[in-house]
């Protein structure tokens, strides 16, 4: 073999390494991009199904979240006049009132405008939040009440067809609640909160003109499945004064939503006692300051608050009355007839009874 040949073949043998080692090194570089181009997928694919899981999870956790804003969604405030914070609430439909709220927004009450105040519910990791906008009037055209503020009692509903039910006078029919509602609807009313209703009755602040308070004793099932219909078509606030003993807790989960707040009527207080006499004597009229509040307390726990109370049958005494204050309730009803005025007693508010006998003039009247 000559010393030419020699060296070519040498020449091809270099080249030859050289080629396999520059193919190396791109099936190296190939193969580390592919599995940084594959891990990127991977990554981002599980940070989507992620994302997509927890958006779907926190739908679902938060269904079983019912809220509602206590008094009207428009708040309005006589500009220079303190805000009064209404509060919302929210019931979980499987343990029963949430407790755990933030509150975030700011009012200035000396510039008239609108502001927002937005509620936040936190359920373990589910979060759902509802809002109100307060409007703050110019204090020369703020329409302020000066007529005292009407609190209409209504106990239960039956459709007009059920001529058993609609016997007793305590139970107004279907049509007759639509009518009231659609009237305080189409007519404007404002729906102040107990809150509000407090410092009105403190004069702290003013109220708007036509305002009413719409509530409901006993927690009877009827009012949830024929007058909660009704409540919802015209967007009435309401309240339900429950009776704690009788199963308020699986109503309140069952019937929550954004038009009904629950407050108390007692956990087991309404009910009459027979005395040896045989007379009937209702049961507050027994019991010590020390046992109302024992009761006060039972059904707090169940209905999540104590801004308003309804005294059973309307009956109160002296103990009832500091037991009331003792617990911090802001409002406390009886069944006399009449309004809410500024320097009322807080603990003896009157209210409006509605009744099957009253008709739609005698229904406006008491609005008036």
């Amino acid at each position: 073999m000559t010393k030419k040949i020699k060296i070519a073949l040498l020449v091809l043998i270099i080249l030859v390494l050289i080629g396999a080692l520059l193919a190396l090194v791109y099936k190296i570089r190939t193969d580390k991009q592919r599995e940084i181009t594959q891990n990127q997928i991977n990554v981002t694919t599980s940070k989507a199904k992620s994302q997509f899981a927890m958006s779907v999870t926190e739908a679902q956790d938060a269904s079983h979240m019912r809220m509602g804003l206590l008094g009207s969604s428009l708040t309005l405030v006589k500009q220079g006049e303190p805000y009064i914070e209404s509060g919302a609430y929210c019931v979980d439909n499987r343990s029963g009132y949430v407790h755990k709220c933030e509150i975030t927004g700011e009012v200035n009450t000396q510039k008239p405008g609108d502001y927002e105040v937005k509620y936040s519910f936190v359920v373990g990791s589910a979060k759902r939040s509802i809002s109100r906008t307060v409007r703050v009037v110019e204090a020369d055209k703020f329409e302020a009440d000066t007529n005292g503020v009407p609190v209409l009692m209504y106990h239960y509903v039956a459709p007009d067809v059920d001529a058993v039910s609609l016997r007793s006078r305590w139970c107004v029919s279907t049509s007759q609640l639509d009518a009231h509602m659609k009237y305080l609807h189409d007519s404007g009313f404002y729906f102040p909160s107990f809150s509000e209703l407090r410092a009105y009755i403190d004069g702290k602040i003013s109220l708007p003109a036509n305002s009413v308070i719409v509530t409901f004793d006993d927690g009877g099932i009827s009012m949830f499945q024929e007058g909660l219909p009704i409540l919802n078509k015209y967007q009435i606030p309401a309240t339900q004064f429950m009776i704690g003993k009788y199963e308020a807790l699986s109503k309140m989960c069952t019937y929550a939503g954004p038009y009904i707040s629950f407050q108390s009527h007692s956990y087991n207080m309404h009910f009459p006692d027979t005395l040896a006499s045989g007379a009937s004597h209702h049961q507050i009229g027994n019991l010590s300051k020390e046992e109302i509040i024992a009761d006060l307390k039972a059904n707090t726990d169940i209905v999540g608050n104590n801004h308003a109370f309804a005294y059973p049958y309307g009956d109160y005494t002296a103990d009832a009355q500091n037991a009331l204050r003792e617990t911090g309730v802001l409002c406390s009803f009886t069944t006399k007839r009449g309004k809410v005025y500024p320097g009322d007693d807080p603990t003896i508010l009157k209210r409006i009874g509605v009744y099957n006998t009253t008709d739609f003039d005698t229904f406006v009247a008491g609005l008036n």
